[in-house]
């Protein structure tokens, strides 16, 4: 947990006691019937604003886990501060940067004959995109697969999308 003054709101916790994930580690908001949305059609998503809502984010590593599996032995958490008003941030021993804000998790019900799947892999529904141009003013185009397309989002990051003056094992992600 952060330490003060770095604060959790009581919501977040209430969130993670409620909700369970099924099939990857993403809690998500959603599904959002779009009303007539009918298969074979093309969802757009247009991101009009997103921004930090926290003033601290948290990076983590374990081992055989990410880009870099076997590089950390031990898993790690770090709390970042993040500074909204000047969208910025600082990790405990100094070095900071620039932060944005992006939700990396955007898609819809998958086709019906591909069952139950993960949050974790992209896929043509959408998925874990990791694209660090998803954020406001850009557009997503995703096929739809079942009636009302039931799109979700989440997994937000707020420092992933803008470059990074860290080592790749202190950088937020």
């Amino acid at each position: 947990m952060p330490a003060p003054p770095l604060v959790v709101p009581p919501e977040l916790p209430a969130i993670h006691a409620k909700v369970t994930p099924r099939l990857g580690p993403h809690i998500l908001t959603g599904p959002i019937a779009v009303k007539g949305a009918k298969p074979g059609q093309v969802l757009q998503v247009d991101i009009e604003a997103i921004d930090v809502l926290y003033d601290w984010g948290y990076n983590a590593v374990r081992p055989l886990a990410g880009a870099l599996p076997d590089d950390f032995p031990e898993k790690r958490i770090i709390h970042i501060v993040l500074d909204r008003a000047k969208k910025s941030w600082r990790l405990p021993w100094g070095p900071g940067g620039a932060a944005g804000a992006l939700l990396r998790r955007h898609g819809h019900r998958a086709a019906p004959a591909w069952g139950a799947v993960s949050t974790a892999p992209p896929r043509r529904n959408g998925g874990n995109l990791d694209n660090k141009e998803l954020v406001a003013g850009s557009t997503l185009y995703l096929p739809i697969f079942v009636d009302d397309a039931l799109f979700s989002v989440g997994d937000g990051h707020g420092v992933q999308a803008m470059a990074r003056s860290a080592s790749p094992r202190s950088r937020p992600g």
